[in-house]
């Protein structure tokens, strides 16, 4: 049997993410599936810009960002991170999205619409961090409701992950461990913290 492709695109991005306050995740994600050692942030009101070093992304994941939903071969396993991410930017309210890869002559640019518009070209630049901005127009997700999202699941990122300028995470005191797959932080609650001084 086939899939019709449109469809099964339309139907995740209106369910991938459970709201659209987390379509970053996906995009951090795919940034540290890329190998990237520093993510950043930064935001203005209805805008968000993510940029992250790293392997980037190649034009063959920018001329299909969504292969790896449909198990197209030859993709890096951040594929899927990259769909998802783009999906969950489009949730957003007349959102705009642009996404930049690669460096000097190499590097290209893909802009993408609600409408499902798509338009891959040439960037040439000294930029060699991949970029993405989204920026949209109402509805009821602010960019500060996106960042929070990111604060409060993405502390244990193991790369270093920066919102205009503040690191998320990093150390804060009590125990960290890192073995068998499973990472994780134990800390005092702030109850606990105020009893104990």
């Amino acid at each position: 049997f086939r899939v019709d492709r449109r469809r099964a695109l339309e139907k995740l991005r209106r369910f991938q993410l459970l709201s659209a306050e987390r379509f970053l995740l996906p995009w951090v994600r795919c940034a540290v599936a890329g190998g990237a050692g520093r993510i950043e942030l930064f935001s203005r009101r209805g805008s968000i810009e993510f940029n992250f070093d790293g392997s980037p992304l190649s034009r063959a994941e920018l001329q299909d960002p969504y292969a790896g939903f449909f198990g197209t071969e030859g993709l890096s396993p951040r594929s899927y991170h990259l769909g998802v991410g783009l999906l969950g930017a489009l949730r957003l309210s007349g959102a705009d999205v642009e996404l930049s890869a690669g460096s000097g002559a190499e590097r290209d640019r893909l802009r993408a619409v609600p409408s499902g518009e798509q338009i891959l070209e040439p960037a040439p630049g000294p930029e060699t961090r991949t970029v993405l901005r989204v920026s949209w127009k109402g509805g009821k997700v602010s960019a500060s409701a996106c960042i929070r999202e990111l604060r409060e699941n993405c502390a244990l990122c193991p790369a270093e992950l920066v919102v205009s300028g503040v690191p998320v995470g990093g150390p804060r005191g009590g125990f960290e461990f890192d073995r068998d797959g499973v990472r994780g932080r134990l800390e005092m609650s702030r109850e606990i913290k105020a009893r104990a001084s």
